[in-house]
């Protein structure tokens, strides 16, 4: 009897395939220097080979008589579950700034959501302000972009840069809760946001998987890409964790490709909790867009959902493409995020029921750690309609359930870099 295989994957390799037609599909595994390693979460990984028989309905001379199929192509999906982890290199300011380090998280995100900047941090110069950061390295900052400054206690205060003024003021979505001084650190991270792309520019994956037994156990998935949109499960006090889940135009088997399956290297992969973070949601005042108006900061919510079910992609077919696809682009689907938050009704609140009302936008920010050392990360929607107010009764607390529906970032006006996706994005995913 021969060895019985236990795990199903012992290592998870991804290839990033360049943007354009020309590269799609084409197998890189000849040089596997290219690919880094994904430490899924142990259990995680669904991989399933699609069915490829083609009945061919040949007329039957016998009523019994099975005509027997052709081979297509080899097509598969793979899912799997993948902390959300911030980089052990951060960008760093005062002398020679250093651009922030990708973790493989961000490496998903950034290949599926299509807008991806790296941003170089700056130094904070004298007369800043609570709601507005002075900087001599302004350049390295864009409307739209993700800014996070520490207080001296080490906190990390994540932000979105609404204006750049041209000279060297940085207009902040929301005020810090002190203004910074000379010399101090602002940081700059990952700006990931959904990008409106043609077939041209829309990059696709690759995905090495390697079994116990690497000599008849590994399969290379051409030509992939999110087909459905990967999913955010926050829950208190535990890691923040995406589900990602690829359909490949070509899966095809690599025998021997490899002398053995150690030497797995996971690089950037510091983790943090959800109970290390920051809720915050604000009105909008329309006729001062870029002026926000707090109303509620560290909110005590008991649940908050992100649903990017929209942002996902449809495939543009071609009998000379791999699978007969040419390709991906982004669909035209929105709302591009929704999503709903829990928290307890006080006696006399009544803000999110009268913008509900109202139907006054609001602007929702959730920040996941706050450390200087380890770093964080902010999802913000900067233009949400609440689509439905709830009251909800369980557990013998009475809490308000707020559901919203993203639009296109409005708090722009007339800074440097109104036209840009990065400032109209209905959503950005920031890492520092």
């Amino acid at each position: 009897m021969g060895t019985i295989h236990v795990a199903q994957i012992q290592r998870l390799r991804c290839y990033i395939e360049p943007a354009g037609a020309t590269y799609f599909g084409i197998d890189h595994s000849g040089t596997l220097g290219d690919f880094f390693d994904v430490p899924a979460i142990e259990g995680s990984i669904e991989f399933k080979i699609n069915p490829n028989n083609i009945d061919k309905k040949y007329l039957r001379q016998d009523r019994d008589q099975y005509a027997g199929v052709l081979l297509g192509v080899q097509t598969a999906t793979l899912s799997f579950d993948l902390p959300w982890f911030f980089s052990t290199l951060r960008s760093v300011a005062g002398g020679t700034p250093v651009a922030i380090a990708e973790t493989p998280t961000s490496k998903l995100l950034g290949a599926w959501l299509g807008g991806q900047a790296i941003g170089t941090s700056m130094d904070a110069d004298a007369s800043c302000t609570v709601s507005t950061i002075k900087t001599a390295d302004y350049a390295n900052a864009a409307e739209g972009c993700g800014i996070a400054w520490a207080d001296t206690a080490g906190k990390m205060y994540a932000r979105k840069v609404v204006q750049v003024d041209g000279s060297n003021d940085l207009i902040l979505d929301q005020a810090l809760p002190s203004a910074p001084v000379a010399a101090d650190p602002v940081y700059r991270g990952l700006d990931l946001y959904p990008a409106n792309r043609t077939t041209a520019n829309v990059k696709s994956f690759q995905f090495l998987l390697e079994g116990a037994n690497f000599d008849d156990d590994a399969w290379l998935c051409l030509g992939g890409q999110c087909m459905a949109a990967p999913q955010l499960t926050m829950k208190n006090s535990e890691r923040p964790i995406w589900k990602f889940t690829f359909e490949f135009a070509k899966c095809i088997r690599k025998e021997a490709l490899l002398s053995a399956t150690n030497n797995v290297t996971y690089t950037n992969v510091k983790e943090i909790f959800v109970a290390d973070g920051v809720f915050t949601a604000y009105g909008i005042d329309i006729a001062n867009p870029y002026t926000p108006v707090a109303i509620k900061t560290n909110l005590a919510v008991s649940d908050a959902t992100f649903d990017f079910g929209e942002t996902k992609y449809m495939k543009l077919t071609s009998p000379g493409g791999p699978g007969g696809l040419f390709g991906y682009i982004i669909g035209g689907e929105s709302p591009k995020a929704s999503g709903k938050f829990t928290l307890p009704w006080e006696v006399g609140d009544e803000v999110f029921i009268d913008l509900y009302e109202a139907h006054t936008p609001i602007t929702i920010n959730m920040q996941v750690g706050s450390s200087e050392t380890d770093g964080c990360g902010l999802i913000t929607v900067q233009n949400a309609y609440i689509s439905e107010f709830q009251i909800d009764r369980k557990l013998g607390i009475v809490s308000q359930e707020i559901s919203w529906k993203a639009c296109l970032d409005s708090q722009h006006y007339t800074g440097v870099d109104t036209a840009t996706e990065l400032s109209k994005a209905p959503f950005k995913i920031f890492m520092f």
